[in-house]
């Protein structure tokens, strides 16, 4: 609802530093909203995205760094938001978001996509959310990068762990297409999905035994999601597509009861998965 009042409005920031921990603090909030929405299976409180009234539109721009704030070094230039994450031919030449700022991005385009997937058919919605995840995909640092912006790549020939924070973010706009062409009959639909579930066993599969513990917990929930998703694609599939599936599924399941091992609570996701198997054979 829209404020009746002048006074439930937040008084102007104080400074620089001020405005960016307001930032922060709300995009914190609206990535912890939607992956809870996602857990309990209920609408995010914080919708974004070209659905939502235009009245109620996050219009918040993304977070830059706080030292940034303090040194007074974000330019009206920089400050995208939803707009050029939707439109992205609208974007502007800026320095690249901060890690914070994609994962706020990442879990706007799977809460659009899950919002879409409970819609009747729009080929129009539909292509432009694929262009905005496929731009967004685009722009991300490789796994093993490091940096506040993903900006410092790894010594060439050195292995090095991967940076937990991308690995959640790189898994986002997968999931994004997953949900958006997972009741898809055609072949097209059926191909993204397979290309959106190898990229996501693809990221599994390159973790090391020591990268487990730094995982966010978060990702556990994103692949019970996606498991969930792979279960009714299974059914409906035939032949060589459906042995696939059932491999990644079971790739999936791993993850997550390895996952369980760090986080402990996670060990019921597990259990569930074991149950939605049991009772709908794969």
């Amino acid at each position: 609802m829209a404020p009746e009042a002048p006074d439930q409005f937040l008084a102007h920031s104080r400074d620089g530093v001020d405005l960016g921990e307001r930032i922060y603090t709300l995009w914190q909030t609206a990535c912890f909203d939607k992956i809870i929405s996602m857990v309990v299976g209920q609408p995010s409180q914080l919708a974004a995205g070209p659905l939502v009234e235009s009245s109620l539109q996050v219009t918040t721009p993304w977070p830059r760094l706080i030292s940034e704030y303090e040194t007074g070094k974000v330019a009206d230039s920089e400050n995208h938001s939803l707009h050029e994450l939707f439109n992205p031919s609208s974007r502007r030449q800026a320095r690249p978001d901060t890690l914070t700022a994609l994962r706020a991005q990442g879990m706007v385009l799977v809460e659009y996509a899950l919002r879409l997937s409970q819609m009747e058919p729009a080929p129009q919605l539909t292509h432009s959310l694929d262009v905005a995840v496929q731009t967004f995909l685009s722009r991300l640092p490789g796994l093993h990068n490091t940096g506040e912006m993903g900006e410092i790549s790894p010594p060439h020939g050195l292995v090095t762990p991967v940076n937990p924070r991308l690995v959640f973010i790189r898994t986002l706009p997968h999931v994004a297409s997953l949900i958006l062409f997972q009741h898809g009959g055609d072949t097209t639909a059926r191909h993204r999905c397979g290309v959106a579930t190898q990229s996501m066993t693809a990221i599994i599969a390159g973790l090391a035994e020591p990268d487990w513990p730094d995982l966010y917990v978060g990702i556990g929930h994103l692949w019970f999601f996606v498991c969930e998703i792979l279960v009714g694609i299974f059914h409906a599939s035939r032949g060589p597509t459906k042995d696939q599936v059932r491999r990644d599924v079971e790739a999936i399941m791993r993850a997550v009861r390895k996952l369980s091992m760090v986080y402990p609570p996670l060990g019921f996701r597990f259990q569930q998965l074991q149950q939605m198997v049991a009772g709908s054979p794969i």
